[in-house]
This record gives C-alpha cells, sequence and structure tokens, in this order.
C-alpha cells in the first residue's frame, strides 16, 4: 500500500497497471500515471499524450495542466467546449463565466459561443449593430448584410431600427396602432 513515487497510485496497483512503482511518470509523457489511470488513459504509452478523446480541441496533456476532463468537452457543464473557452480566455473548470459579458454588447459568453461571435468583440460583424441586440431580435450577428434589410416591411431597416430601438421583426414596436414608417406612407 506504499506509493514511493507519489503518483497516486499504491504499489498493488502499479503491479496491476504494469507500471513503475519508483517512476510516477512511466511512459515519460509528463502526465502522472495516477492522473492517466483515473482518466482511462493508459500509463505504459506516450501515444495518448496529443490524443483529444473528447473532440474539445485540447489534448489529454493540456486536459492534464488545465485540470480538465479529457472524457467530457465541457468539464464545467456550462454549454461551452472547454478548447473554445480556453481559446477565448475563459475557464472551463468554471460555470460562473457563461452568464457574463466582457465586451459589454448586451450577449452572453454562452448566447456567444451559440451564435458563433467573439465575446470580446461587441459588433462580430461590423455592421454597427451591437452582437447582443441582432440576437435578441433574430438577425445574424455574423454577417453584415441584413444591416440594409427590412424583415418587418415597415420602411426602416435594421440598422434604422437599431438606431431608433424599436425592433427590426415588429412594424408596431410600440403597439400603438400607428405605422410611422411604411412603403405606402411614401407613396
Amino acid at each position: 500500500l506504499q506509493d514511493p513515487d507519489n503518483d497516486s497510485v499504491e504499489n498493488l496497483y502499479e503491479y496491476y497497471n504494469n507500471t513503475d512503482p519508483h517512476n510516477n511518470d512511466t511512459d515519460n509523457d509528463e502526465i502522472p500515471d495516477g492522473w492517466e489511470i483515473s482518466n482511462n488513459l493508459n500509463p505504459t504509452s506516450a501515444s495518448d499524450k496529443d490524443q483529444d478523446p473528447d473532440n474539445d480541441s485540447l489534448t489529454n496533456f493540456q486536459e492534464y495542466q488545465l485540470g480538465t476532463n479529457p472524457h467530457n468537452n465541457d468539464t464545467d457543464n456550462d454549454g461551452m467546449p472547454d478548447g473554445w473557452e480556453i481559446s477565448k480566455n475563459f475557464n472551463p473548470t468554471s460555470a460562473s463565466d457563461k452568464d457574463q459579458d466582457p465586451d459589454n454588447d448586451g450577449a452572453t459568453n454562452l448566447q456567444e459561443y451559440q451564435s458563433g461571435t467573439n465575446p470580446h468583440d461587441n459588433d462580430t460583424d461590423n455592421d454597427y449593430m451591437l452582437d447582443g441586440w441582432e440576437i435578441s431580435n433574430n438577425l445574424n450577428p455574423t454577417s453584415a448584410t441584413d444591416k440594409d434589410q427590412d424583415p418587418d416591411n415597415d420602411g426602416l431597416t435594421n440598422f434604422q431600427e437599431y438606431q431608433l430601438g424599436t425592433k427590426p421583426n415588429n412594424n408596431d414596436t410600440d403597439n400603438d396602432g400607428c405605422l410611422l414608417y411604411t412603403s405606402d406612407a411614401a407613396d
């Protein structure tokens, strides 16, 4: 029941796993035997160091370094994959960042992930409408082509609706029965 190499694997289990009880990293892949065993990896083969069994864009070695689960692509269960969180400088072991809004565009990090927008750029498609506003109004925050569209046919483009604070998918935002801007009114 001793563990002379301090890899969290007792000698008896080192024997069962064919690992070296005097070397905490039998396969020399920079991942301790105990971590590999507890995460169902092979502590006697360095070939799994660069593998990504959960397809989160992080290798097993990176998962070890970060303290994430190599068999769960969303360790903190916040709806954002570990690799995406790392690429955006978020914490893949804490779900608290899913509701944050670092670019102050009105969209949470989770909404930014789901929409394919950049959580550090408040206008991903550079159309002068904030990503959060586009997301909440069912527009496309990754394409500037919707800037000049008029989905509610009230004579106002989405950009004009954004500037006025009206809803681009409702031709009577305040529900007062008056349509101020319509293509018919211009005739």
